[in-house]
Order: structure tokens, then C-alpha cells, then sequence
């Protein structure tokens, strides 16, 4: 402990003390101090009294919300999934797209809390943004860049595959609607990811270690998912996974623009 103010009594014969960890406010061994006063430290002590022993204050009510984000992100990413899984199964009127997204999302979401973690906990790129080494990442992250990556992740996603289906209701095979449509929409998605970026990365030079992180933590995801995952992994697979990646909903080229019967005749 770096202080122990003296105890106060309130008008409920509460009484009151603050301590000030010696690690720092956010320091990840703060949270393990809240944790280890409640667990083992509070009930030794009031152990055969009539004592109740609490702890709060923001270091504790930052260590409650870790362990609230944490029991419900599941849930929470799980849903977002699900509503994605519907309305771009319904858009395409494909089985495999909408879970190709999905899977593509969940990789890139990853991959960005990876980046967070090396660039902010292992502290590879701390110093380049001005984070102290003694603040963690911040617990709101993980859902709040998982769901603004989602977002436009899956805006990049619904921009090249309309672009692929358009060539492929025109008459293209898979393969070269898959090529066309991509070589026609990559420029739009590279440009629009290259916006968001500038965007995010701006916040790294605003004051306050939570913007910083979420500046940093977005510009990385966008970054991975425009350059890696739309311009890379989606062509990839699509031509991969061919016309089945249309199945069911996608006609055949031929019934979409059918040949007039007089051009079909063979002329006399």
C-alpha cells in the first residue's frame, strides 16, 4: 500500500477508510488487490463478528465491470452474429455467404484484440502513443470495437459481394464474377477503409489513455480487415467455394438473361 488515510466514522457508525494501492490507480495488480480484499482479506477479518466488510470506489467498480463484460460478451457477440447471419442470408439468399462473413468477422475481431494486446500489455508500441505502462486495456473495448468493426466489416463485405453477385446475375461464371466484381469494388472499400483509419488513428493523439486505446484499437481493425480479410480471404474463398457459395437462392446466368428465342434459331 502506498496509503492508508485514518479511519472516519459516518452518521451510521459506518466506518470509512481509503487506500491508495502503491501500483497505481489502473494498474492491473490494483485489480487483483480489489479481488484479494474481498476474497480472502475482509473475511478473515470480520470472521466471527458482526462486521460487514465492503469495497468500492472506482478501482472496484472498474473490477466489477470487467467481470460483467466478461460474463455477458459471449452472449452479446452471439447475438450480433445471429441478427448478421439473418439479414445477410436474406440480402443474398446464400447459406455459405453469411456464414463465411460471420466466421471472417469473428478473425478479424480477434486478430485486432491480439494487436491490442501485444501493442498495449506486452508493451511493443505502448511508448509510440503516450500510455503509461501502469494502465491496462481498457475492459470496454471488447465490446465496443467488436461492435463498430462488425459494422463496417460487414458494410466492406456487402459492397464486394453485391459487386460479385451483380456480375454474376449478368451472365459471368462464378470465377469471373468473383474477379470483376472484386477488381470493381476493392478501389471504394480500400478508399473508405483508408478514411476510418485517419479517423481512429486521429484519437491517438487526443489526451486520455482510453481514447488513445480505442483510437489505436480501431484503426489496427480496420486496417486487418480492409487489407487482409475483404482484399485477400473474401476473393479467396469465394472463388474457392465457387457457385456453391450462391446455393440456394442463386438462378442460373442463362435464366437470369435468357437468349431470345429468334437469336436462338439458327439463321436460314
Amino acid at each position: 500500500m502506498a496509503e492508508v488515510l485514518p479511519l472516519s466514522l459516518d452518521s451510521d457508525k459506518t466506518a470509512v477508510f481509503e487506500v491508495f494501492p502503491a501500483p497505481g490507480a489502473r494498474a492491473a495488480a490494483t485489480a487483483s488487490l480489489v479481488t484479494r480484499l474481498r476474497d480472502e482479506t475482509i473475511p478473515e477479518a470480520t470472521k466471527a463478528t458482526e462486521l460487514t466488510g465492503l469495497v468500492t470506489g472506482t478501482n472496484a467498480i472498474f473490477v466489477d465491470l470487467d467481470d460483467r463484460i466478461a460474463d455477458r460478451l459471449a452472449l452479446f457477440i452471439g447475438l450480433v452474429v445471429l441478427v448478421a447471419l439473418v439479414i445477410l442470408g436474406a440480402v443474398f439468399r446464400s447459406i455459405a455467404i453469411p456464414i463465411k462473413a460471420a466466421l471472417f468477422d469473428i478473425l478479424t475481431v480477434l486478430a485486432t484484440y491480439g494487436v491490442l494486446v501485444a501493442f498495449l500489455t506486452f508493451g511493443w508500441g505502448r511508448s509510440w502513443i503516450g500510455i503509461p505502462e501502469n494502465i491496462p486495456i481498457l475492459s470496454l473495448l471488447a465490446p465496443v470495437c467488436f461492435a463498430v468493426l462488425f459494422g463496417l466489416s460487414n458494410d466492406y463485405e456487402v459492397y464486394l459481394v453485391a459487386r460479385m453477385r451483380e456480375e454474376l446475375d449478368n451472365g459471368a461464371s462464378p470465377a469471373e464474377a468473383v474477379r470483376r466484381g472484386h477488381g470493381g469494388g476493392s478501389r471504394i472499400v480500400i478508399a473508405a477503409a483508408l478514411i476510418m483509419v485517419f479517423v481512429f488513428a486521429s484519437y491517438m493523439f487526443q489526451p486520455g489513455a482510453p481514447v488513445k486505446q480505442f483510437g489505436f484499437g480501431m484503426a489496427a481493425a480496420i486496417l486487418i480487415d480492409a487489407f487482409i480479410t475483404r482484399m485477400v480471404m473474401v476473393p479467396a474463398v469465394m472463388h474457392i467455394g465457387g457457385a456453391a457459395m450462391w446455393w440456394p437462392g442463386r438462378r442460373d446466368p442463362k435464366a437470369t438473361n435468357p437468349v431470345p428465342e429468334a437469336a436462338a434459331r439458327p439463321s436460314t
